[in-house]
């Protein structure tokens, strides 16, 4: 089982935020302030909408709020935080990454993930059959954001946006002029390998060449200081040995987290699947069978477990097509290693029940 840890680099709407200092703005002529701000956003919005669609399809909301902050040396600042362009072009780069992190649930397999405040981390893992499909999802989306990013210079040599900036100079008259730098989606993909063969022709590896280390250098020194060289090569070993079992103990981790990632991917599908057989409801199988190609391409990619889930499609064919469900169903049943039980029901439960245990683990053995 070959891949690549991916850590990916989406470009955010927080890359067009502006930061305007109001400190040096008396008593309440910041309110004042914002209020224009806001009444200029939402009129440069409209008239975007228009340029763009043709017409305003519902009024503009734009809120701008004043907040403090703390500087490195400690003093506090009044500062108002706000994205002085269009709605349409902040919506479109929110629409590329929500595009984003759905390629990589398709692609990829979540092998931990934690929460760092409001921010959830994620660790994915790319099976190495998948990775050239999903640098092409990468880079058709990295292209749709090169032409946000030159629409965003256009909107920077325009009028509107000069407006804005005049008016960001009437709170601090010693500000200087804003432009967004852009950027693109980056994966840095790091090759991984869960082979077991991989680490025991590693270790193999490494413990040979010690012990030509050591007959060489014992035939090449005196009898003083062979007891020395020995004593270091056997720490030697030793270390290699705990190794051995921190990079076992690491690969099972890993390997119990692509269990736990797909394990509950395809319990979600078969809980839907039970229902759709119950109702015999044919768009409900067209729509999860777009959930189920997902998971499909990630069982090709790692090469194990393809069989349940292509019963699965099976299944959502004879419903769609008013086939044999009952008869697919058992035969999805008997993929999982199950004999069938009777009904169409009865069967589902105990191919749940079957999902739901140590199949996967085997499986990825």
């Amino acid at each position: 089982m070959n891949g690549f840890l991916v850590d990916c680099d989406i470009p955010t709407e927080e890359r067009l935020t502006l930061e305007v200092d109001l400190t040096r703005m008396h008593g309440y002529s910041h309110v004042d302030w914002i209020s224009e701000l806001q009444d200029l956003l939402r009129s440069v919005d409209d008239g975007y909408r228009m340029e763009v669609f043709g017409e305003v399809r519902q009024p503009s909301r734009r809120t701008v709020k004043a907040r403090y902050v703390k500087n490195p040396d400690g003093r506090m600042r009044k500062v108002a935080l706000f994205h002085p362009y269009p709605s349409t072009l902040i919506n479109r780069f929110k629409e590329v990454r929500r595009e984003v992190y759905s390629v990589l649930n398709t692609y990829c397999i979540i092998l931990q993930q934690e929460r760092v405040g409001r921010v959830v981390k994620k660790i994915y893992f790319l099976p190495a059959p998948s990775a050239a499909e999903f640098m092409h999802e990468i880079d058709s989306l990295n292209m749709r954001l090169s032409k946000i990013w030159e629409d965003v210079a256009d909107f920077e040599r325009g009028e509107d946006f000069a407006k804005i900036i005049e008016h960001v100079k009437k709170a601090d008259p010693n500000f200087e002029n804003f432009s967004a730098k852009p950027s693109q989606i980056r994966v840095s993909p790091v090759p991984l390998s869960l082979s077991r063969r991989f680490y025991e022709e590693f270790l193999e590896e490494e413990k040979a060449k010690i012990v030509r280390e050591m007959e060489r250098s014992m035939a090449e020194v005196e009898e003083a200081r062979r007891r020395s060289l020995a004593e270091i090569e056997e720490k030697r070993l030793m270390g290699l040995k705990a190794l051995e079992r921190e990079l076992e103990e690491r690969r099972r981790e890993m390997l119990s987290a692509i269990e736990r990632d797909l394990k509950q991917r395809f319990a979600a599908i078969l809980d839907e699947l039970e229902k759709i057989v119950a109702s015999r409801n044919k768009k409900k199988a067209r729509a999860l069978r777009s959930r189920v190609n997902a998971i499909s391409r990630l069982v090709e990619g790692l090469g194990f477990f393809e069989e349940p889930v292509k019963a699965v499609e099976n299944v959502l064919e004879a419903v769609e097509t008013k086939g044999d469900v009952e008869e697919a169903v058992v035969e999805l049943v008997r993929s999982l290693g199950v004999e069938p039980l009777g009904s169409a029901e009865r069967n589902l439960e105990a191919a749940k029940r079957a999902a739901s245990g140590s199949l996967w683990l085997l499986a990825i053995e």
